[in-house]
């Protein structure tokens, strides 16, 4: 599955559209505006289940720097286009050691990629190879005299073989220029790249950089003198150059130097601009000079160019950002753009803006609690009118409470379940129920810092200092204000080897210290342990303040505070979620779902067993079965077969269930208990996407088995009886237990329950600062006296690039 990053006159797309249809994936194209909002990219990435993009280094570059879990999912990237940077590819690698990183060069005269390097470690020289010719490809390094160069020399690179194209179109001399008779390869043709780049003793190429004037931009690559014709056969300038300047702040844009027309008007030589180039080649700044400066030999002399100043380019009349929207928007621009002082009147794309850069404002606009889309600073250009936009009504509201969250939330369906249960567990302190993950800490964060960073993340994120009162009418889940400062363990005695039981025995107690009735219910300890192997920390949190969503919100938010970035604005808090529900309740559509729900619950037919216990099976007595698929059959599982049959991963896993559990019972029908993430579009102005909290939602399906239909009919079947119910199952729990009409069945709807959990290579924080630890129990989350109802539970999910399914 891949998703399209270039328009269809991009070289890329050939790699992009063939590469999928030819080869029975999927192709994914995007709206721009899409594409280039991280948070709408992520969403598609998951959506689609796209596993392979292609990005150019500088658009790589900026999603590394600001929304580095767009790549979460995917199982290849490809990058190229400019020379890679080695310290964004190192920070990638550290952050998703799963995905496989390729560095991809090719001119589009050789048609799209001529040599490849995967890239499996990092370059403390800079240097990323771009690796080794493709298939039926070929590459040389010739001096000018198109003699080969031996492994270390410099030369000119010339790449052969399939893909070279026939010439440009009605361009004579420069095809003959440009494309040449392969010297080494009877019949054989060459193209001249341009590129100066040298043999390296492993056969990788390196790439050293342009030979000519030719430059490359955003993955284009750019005649800076084909710009200059354009600007002074406009009729409004006189004599032109046009170079790539890189800034203080790394951004390259292009600069144009000009010698104005008397009729001169800059609006109406953009407008030419518009008709006569591609957007990616229009100079972003425009400096206007008595003369351009010359060298002795009467050529325009570069060096001498006065560098661009994005602050002469404010030709309003200064206006000071007032309001506390303008006073954010202005700070931003100014350290992305290099500008010290920006007014209201001051256009983003007159100061050197462009659509890169746009995914950094937007970054930084949401840490600092503004919700923006990257159209949104094509359709208001100033900082004026970017700020009326996001302080009025136009912009999207989204309910949220800020500060430390008080007083009472409703308890949801999922929770409500869960206290259910604990009447036969004899109280909810007689068993834990919780959640955790044990990770291993960067030796750069010391104790203050961590302390400080979970300090904040309690504060973030209300639900982690939820408490439980019960009362005569139930349930309370109350606000408060416990403090939940670090834990601190000294284990710097122990030995490496005591370890491996000590911490398992230390986490374990902090397992059963949690509390939802005194309290905590989330819990952070840091272990210290020797010089010799890194600390550790454990987070345990009861799983009524938590789910599997919860944890990738957690971890994230973590890492940035450990970056030392700040978290912005909270989304909808759990509450606003209950109300949501409320409402959502009380709609005619829900209360229709009634007899559906019914129908399934009266339909439930029990499995056959082999044994028959006295008494109630607690977690203690039963035993855990995992199996693994390889990673080959995973990739097949999440790409092939999604693609023939247009189905997703849960669809497949739920029919090759459906098949063991109607064989075992002799019948067609079995009901599933199914999880989901229980965050549904029902209410436009709530975002509960950073929103920590048990938000599951569990249902039952009844699926029936078309035995006649063979393999590939009977997934479809499924697909299609998945497809059929209502919004994703909400209904039952909200029925159940927030409905005037709840359906109290006071029985169990299901014996299996199956839960996909989707991926969890990279669910731990970036920046290499927190790492999972698998080899280390961080305790029984469920305590061995806890009722299992079931008759067998099993979860899946994709881990190191393998579908692991655990069954109990």
């Amino acid at each position: 599955m891949i998703i399209a990053t270039g328009s269809p006159s991009f070289d890329a797309t050939t790699f992009e559209y063939w590469g999928a249809l030819l080869h029975d994936g999927q192709l994914v194209i995007l709206p721009e505006e899409q594409l280039l909002d991280p948070v709408q990219l992520t969403a598609a990435i998951r959506h689609y289940g796209a596993t392979v993009m292609w990005f150019t280094a500088s658009w790589f570059n900026q999603l590394v720097d600001s929304y580095l879990s767009v790549f979460e999912g995917l199982s290849a990237v490809l990058a190229g286009g400019e020379k890679l940077s080695a310290a964004h590819v190192s920070r990638f690698r550290a952050a998703y050691p799963g995905i496989r990183i390729i560095n991809g060069y090719g001119p589009t005269e050789n048609t799209t990629f001529s040599l490849t390097h995967i890239i499996d470690t990092d370059y403390e020289d800079g240097n990323i190879p771009i690796g080794r010719p493709l298939g039926h490809r070929r590459a040389y390094i010739l001096d000018e005299s198109r003699q080969l160069l031996p492994v270390g020399a410099i030369g000119e690179l010339y790449v052969g073989g399939s893909g070279v194209a026939i010439g440009y179109l009605g361009q004579a001399e420069l095809t003959a220029s440009r494309f040449i008779a392969d010297p080494f390869v009877a019949g054989g043709r060459l193209y001249r790249t341009g590129d100066l780049a040298r043999w390296q003793a492993d056969g990788t190429v390196i790439y050293v950089g342009r030979q000519d004037e030719q430059v490359k931009l955003r993955g284009y690559r750019i005649e800076p003198g084909e710009i200059a014709h354009v600007l002074t056969a406009s009729g409004y300038v006189q004599q032109a150059v046009v170079i790539l300047h890189t800034d203080a702040q790394g951004i390259r844009r292009l600069v144009g130097y000009i010698v104005p027309a008397s009729d001169y008007e800059e609006s109406l030589l953009q407008s030419y601009l518009l008709t006569h180039l591609p957007d990616y080649m229009i100079p972003s700044v425009l400096l206007c000079l008595s003369s351009l400066p010359l060298t002795a030999n009467g050529k325009v002399d570069k060096r001498a160019l006065p560098a661009p100043d994005a602050g002469s380019l404010l030709r309003q009349e200064y206006v000071a950002p007032v309001s506390a929207t303008e006073q954010a928007l202005s700070a931003i621009w100014s350290d992305l753009l290099g500008v010290s002082r920006i007014g209201v009147r001051d256009n983003f794309f007159d100061l050197g803006g462009d659509s890169i850069i746009t995914i950094q404002v937007v970054s930084r606009a949401k840490r600092a609690g503004y919700t923006l889309h990257p159209r949104d600073l094509f359709h208001h250009q100033t900082i004026g009118r970017l700020a009326a936009y996001l302080d009025s009504n136009a912009v999207t509201s989204i309910l949220t409470e800020q500060g430390l969250l008080s007083g009472e939330s409703g308890l949801l369906p999922i929770q409500r379940w869960y206290f259910e249960r604990t009447v036969e567990q004899g109280g909810v302190s007689a068993v834990h129920f919780n959640q955790s993950v044990l990770l291993k800490i960067a030796d750069t964060v010391d104790e203050i810092q961590l302390a400080g960073a979970i300090d904040a993340l309690v504060r973030q994120h209300d639900a982690l200092r939820f408490s439980y009162k019960h009362t005569s009418s139930g349930w309370q889940q109350l606000y408060n204000n416990i403090p939940n400062p670090l834990a601190v363990v000294d284990l710097t005695n122990i030995s490496t080897s005591e370890l491996v039981t000590e911490i398992p025995r230390r986490c374990e107690h902090f397992q059963r210290n949690i509390d939802i009735e005194e309290g905590p219910v989330f819990e952070a300890v840091l272990f210290r342990t020797s010089a010799e192997v890194p600390d550790y920390l454990l987070l345990v949190a009861h799983h009524l303040v938590v789910d599997g969503v919860s944890w990738r919100i957690l971890l994230e938010d973590l890492s940035l505070l450990l970056s030392g970035a700040p978290l912005g604005s909270k989304s909808s808090s759990y509450r606003q979620w209950y109300a949501a529900l409320e409402s959502y309740a009380a709609r005619p559509g829900v209360l229709s779902q009634l007899p559906y729900w019914q129908d399934i619950v009266n339909g439930y037919q029990p499995l056959r067993t082999n044994y028959t216990l006295e008494g109630p099976v607690r977690t203690s007595v039963i035993k855990e079965h995992m199996v693994r698929l390889n990673a080959t059959l995973t990739r097949q599982l999440l790409q092939e077969v999604p693609a023939a049959y247009h189905t997703d991963i849960n669809d497949v896993l739920l029919c090759a269930l459906l098949q063991v559990l109607s064989k075992w019972n002799s019948s067609d029908r079995v009901t599933i208990g199914l999880e989901g993430h229980g965050r549904e579009d029902i209410a436009s102005a709530l975002d509960t996407s950073r929103t920590v909290g048990w938000f599951t939602n569990l249902y039952p399906v009844q699926l029936l088995l078309e035995r006649d239909a063979g393999p590939g009919g009977q997934l479809q079947s499924v697909k299609e009886q998945l497809r059929q119910v209502p919004d994703r199952g909400l209904g039952y729990g909200v029925l159940r237990y927030l409905s005037a009409s709840a359906m109290m069945t006071g029985r169990n709807d299901w014996e299996v329950i199956f839960n996909y959990l989707g991926q969890f290579d990279q669910v731990s924080g970036a920046a290499g600062l927190l790492s999972p630890v698998s080899d280390l129990s961080a305790g029984e989350d469920v305590g061995g006296d806890f009722m299992v109802r079931h008759l067998l539970s099993i979860n899946s999910m994709i881990s190191e690039g393998e579908l692991v399914l655990s069954g109990i």
